[in-house]
Parts: structure tokens; C-alpha cells; sequence
């Protein structure tokens, strides 16, 4: 994947490091302080993130990015947490790359996540 076969998004235009690996082109994520493979879903990922942080000037150090997270006992990755100033976390966000249909199944996966989210914030 190269900068010209990535599908345009619903978020402003921002600048991304970018490295070429070999076959593989890499960008920076600022969360996990590393270079990760440009995929699609990565792609919206780094956009959803850099929007928090430009657009809406929320700060790095209250991200995580694939925080394993325990549901029903059973631990899941969500794709990003932001938590608010007192450590609860306040958005949990499940990306999926442009081509993916949002099923029944991303929709559970999403209701999961927040009914997780419910229960900490009240413990």
C-alpha cells in the first residue's frame, strides 16, 4: 500500500512520517512511539488519532492504542482507548479499514466495548 492507494477519509488531511521497509511502507504512530505497517485499518487508526490530538487538542499521554481490554472475561483488543483526566476511559473506538461493512457483528463488538466502558467508569 503507497500513499496513492489510500482512500481518502472523513477527517482533514494530516501529515504522517513514512518509511519504506522493504516491501512494506511504515508509518509513526505517536501512541505507541514506533513505526507500524501502513494497512488500511492502520490508515484510519493514525486518522481517527491525529484528529483527537489536531482537531480536538486531546493529549497523547491519555491514549492507548490495542489496549487489551477484559470482556465477559475475555480479553479483546481494542483498537483505541481515550481515557479522561482522571484515568476512566472515556472513548473506546473499534476501527475497521474503508472496505469493511459494519455488520451485526462490528455493532456487538462496539456495544461490548461500551457496556465495558459503562462498568469501569462506575467501580
Amino acid at each position: 500500500m503507497n500513499d496513492s492507494t489510500l482512500e481518502h477519509l472523513n477527517f482533514p488531511d494530516f501529515s504522517f512520517r513514512v518509511v519504506n521497509k522493504g516491501k512494506v511502507n511504515k508509518f509513526f504512530d505517536s501512541v505507541r512511539r514506533r513505526f507500524v505497517a501502513l494497512t488500511p485499518e492502520e490508515w484510519v487508526r493514525q486518522n481517527l488519532i491525529q484528529f483527537m490530538v489536531q482537531v480536538y487538542q486531546y493529549p497523547l499521554a491519555l491514549m492507548a492504542v490495542e489496549k487489551i481490554v477484559k470482556v465477559n472475561g475475555l480479553s479483546q483488543r481494542a483498537d483505541v482507548v481515550i481515557y479522561d483526566r482522571s484515568g476512566a476511559p472515556w472513548l473506546i473506538a473499534e476501527c475497521k479499514a474503508p472496505s469493511v461493512k459494519i455488520s451485526q457483528e462490528t455493532f456487538l463488538q462496539a456495544a461490548r466495548y461500551n457496556f465495558l466502558s459503562r462498568c469501569l467508569m462506575c467501580c
